[in-house]
């Protein structure tokens, strides 16, 4: 089983910050894995975790919150008000070694 990352970025003319500000989308095992990993990166800051809906409303994660989006415009809110940059993905793929 590989994890894999991928990031949702908004490409645009505007200079990337050294540390970009991402939120990880979901909040599974897998997903929650990646902030451990992500902890001592030089390039991104967790800010929290991504969910759809509002049933982890005012919840936290290893102490990062969670943020609960209905639409792609409280995604652009939430870009907005906590300054992200990206989105992240941790995607499970199963693989058989051979």
């Amino acid at each position: 089983m590989i994890v894999t990352y991928n990031l949702i970025r908004e490409r645009s003319g505007k200079q990337q910050h050294n540390v970009e500000r991402i939120l990880i989308y979901g909040t599974g095992d897998k997903s929650v894995a990646v902030i451990t990993r992500l902890a001592a990166s030089p390039h991104y800051k967790v800010a929290g975790f991504l969910s759809y809906g509002n049933k982890l409303q005012d919840y936290k994660i290893s102490g990062s919150p969670v943020y609960n989006f209905k639409d792609l415009k409280s995604i652009e809110k939430l870009k907005e008000n906590y300054r992200i940059n990206d989105v992240l993905f941790a995607i499970e793929n199963d693989v058989q070694n051979e």
